[in-house]
């Protein structure tokens, strides 16, 4: 008997697509997947899942990662069919279900030397093994007995029952991945990289992974897979939320379209070692960061951590405070989505286009709790507006007629107004909905005007208002490289209505220099460093400010310019740009200087 092919080579594109590109990550998501699903099965009503590592007599000495469960076992006929690819044994069939291909596929990928299955039921333990056959191109269950034959599927009961370390008498699953080298320790280095992993990297992943594992299983994680000194059972992040110990305050908001917004604050707390570290992280098997994260079916998708959650969050209205605060967006299970088919993303059911955690950063916005508001106030820095830039700012923007005249429909205006005709100034820019569904519970501000049946109303003349931006300068690095603002002289939050500026940036550092040393004979340095200062804030409010507010302008007023000319001409990158050309207006601030320090003026070379 030749060994069976399990179905990954030439005759089957799919699954030879699926080992090429399916995400690596998307092994332990399989693999646990289908232990929870045998677990919540269980005749005892307790299902278990445990992660762990242990040697193997075909790699003597080096630990491999083991998943085992209880649950419902199969026997030797049943295991035959359940490792075929495209079958299944118990599943249910489909995209939005976990059809039970994702496991073997991903695995066979990251673990071409085999993968052992051992699986007990009415007290007999079958046993396979599928490895990859690098001449075939192809998978194949094989097990060589000592006489040479040849065997797909061997009953291995004796020798279970002689390590007595599982109960034969129970019905369990055990899975071990052998990975790609005999001395690869697959528990630390499942994917085989260069540089090992450590022992945080399977809770890591729970963490991010698992919003909630089914009420009647717990998982636990060996030593071999945890610091911790001992077997710790996971608590997903479902069954942590109302903990003080964990969270110091937690909100879910509930809106009429179904979906749950989680707001949780997660502050930064001091060990007495002088380290910093999240509060959740005193009670995690693994360090933990701030994050956002879409939620569906007890599962996070685009989960958003560390770096790339602050380079964002602004957009959710948390331009500050983002280091202690964490959101979950959970979609209720009817929402027209569903995962793709490497299950790492959302996908809407309409268009089969990706679901970004940003389609629903309007959502976050308008609903923030007044807590989490506070807690952003408090961690902002404080405001550093020059009065009078902001008031030379509003009055162009009221010179440059930013007062414009719109229709504004009441119900005894004295103008007829017909259906299309929005009037003049009304905000041409489309608001980010999510495209499939929109579950924004609001008015679209682009209506200003609501017909009537017959296409009717009566309208009055009104001026839309706009505001001139603040400002608030950095002076913190790390603040200032948290912004992305390495670099770059600054950027214009809109939530805020300001303009967040990077005193560190080298024009501006080139202006202070400038003043310094133009008036570097003055008796009174402390004085002079004190106004140069002031002209270095009051120059960069003005310059990157000009610009926010010319951009401003042409929002309202250009018949030509769409949302990405206008977030263009307010990027960091233009504002770095009018800082660069500080020089066109420097000798306003040099006259301004010459009045308080005229003895000291040094003739320009």
């Amino acid at each position: 008997m030749s060994g069976e092919s399990l179905g990954i080579g030439q005759g089957n594109h799919l699954c030879n697509l699926l080992v090429q590109k399916c995400p690596e990550d998307m092994m332990l998501r399989e693999f646990i997947m289908n232990s929870l699903e045998a677990a919540t099965n269980d005749k005892s009503g307790k299902g278990l899942v445990v992660i762990g590592a242990k040697c193997v007599t075909q790699f003597p000495g080096i630990k491999k990662l083991c998943i085992w469960n209880n649950g419902p076992g199969m026997n030797a006929k049943q295991l035959r069919e359940a490792l075929k690819f495209g079958n299944s044994v118990n599943k249910t069939m489909g995209a939005d279900a976990n059809f039970g291909i994702g496991a073997k596929v991903a695995g066979i990928q990251l673990n071409k030397l085999g993968i052992r299955f051992r699986t007990c039921r009415n007290g007999v333990v079958s046993q396979a093994i599928i490895h990859w056959d690098e001449k075939k191109q192809d998978s194949q269950i094989l097990h060589v007995m000592q006489d040479g034959e040849q065997k797909l599927v061997i009953d291995v009961t004796d020798v279970v029952d002689e390590e007595c370390e599982y109960d034969i008498n129970e019905e369990w699953t055990e899975v071990v991945l052998f990975g790609n080298r005999a001395e690869q320790d697959t528990s630390i280095n499942p994917y085989d990289k260069d540089k090992d992993e450590n022992r945080t990297w399977i809770p890591k992943y729970l963490y991010e992974r698992f919003y909630s594992i089914p009420k009647n299983v717990e998982i636990k994680l060996t030593t071999d897979v945890t610091p911790r000194d001992a077997t710790r059972k996971f608590t997903p992040i479902s069954l942590r939320l109302d903990n003080r110990t964990v969270f110091k305050q937690y909100e879910p908001v509930k809106l009429d379209n179904g979906i749950v917004i989680h707001y949780l604050h997660d502050p930064i707390v001091k060990e007495p070692s002088g380290h910093s570290r999240l509060l959740s992280t005193g009670s995690s098997l693994s360090p933990t960061k701030t994050f956002v994260s879409l939620v569906q079916k007890g599962e996070h998708y685009n989960f958003t951590d560390g770096k790339s959650w602050h380079l964002i969050s602004k957009k959710f209205g948390i331009p500050w405070g983002y280091e202690q605060i964490s959101i979950m967006i959970e979609l209720p299970d009817n929402y027209p989505v569903m995962p793709n088919h490497y299950r790492d993303w959302l996908i809407y059911n309409s268009t089969k286009k990706a679901v970004p955690v940003l389609d629903f950063a309007e959502l976050v916005f308008a609903n923030r709790p007044q807590w989490l508001i506070d807690i952003i106030c408090n961690s902002s820095p404080k405001a550093s507006t020059d009065e009078e830039v902001r008031k030379e700012l509003q009055d162009y923007l009221d010179r440059a007629a930013m007062l414009i005249e719109s229709l504004k429909a009441v119900k005894n205006g004295d103008i007829p107004v017909d259906k299309g005709n929005k009037g003049v100034g009304i905000f041409r820019g489309k608001i980010k909905y999510p495209p499939n569904p929109d579950p924004v519970p609001r008015d679209n501000p682009l209506d200003t005007i609501d017909f009537s049946e017959d296409g009717k109303r009566r309208a009055i003349r009104a001026i839309v208002k706009k505001v001139a931006p603040g400002f608030r300068n950095l002076w913190d690095e790390k603040l200032i490289e948290e912004q992305d603002l390495t670099d770059k002289a600054g950027m214009y939050d809109e939530t805020a209505n300001e303009v967040v500026i990077n005193m560190h940036y080298p024009a501006f550092d080139e202006i202070r220099e400038d003043l310094l040393n133009r008036y570097a004979t003055h008796p009174d340095q402390e004085l002079l460093e004190e106004q140069v200062d002031r002209c270095v804030n009051e120059i960069s409010q003005r310059l990157l400010g000009m610009v926010v507010v010319c951009a401003m302008m042409k929002k309202i007023r250009s018949l030509t310019w769409c949302e990405k000319d206008i977030e263009n001409a307010m990027s960091k990158e233009s504002l770095s740009m009018a800082a660069d050309n500080w020089m066109n207006i420097i000798e306003n601030y040099y006259r301004k200087l010459s009045k308080n320090f005229k003895t000291s003026l040094t003739p320009v070379q």
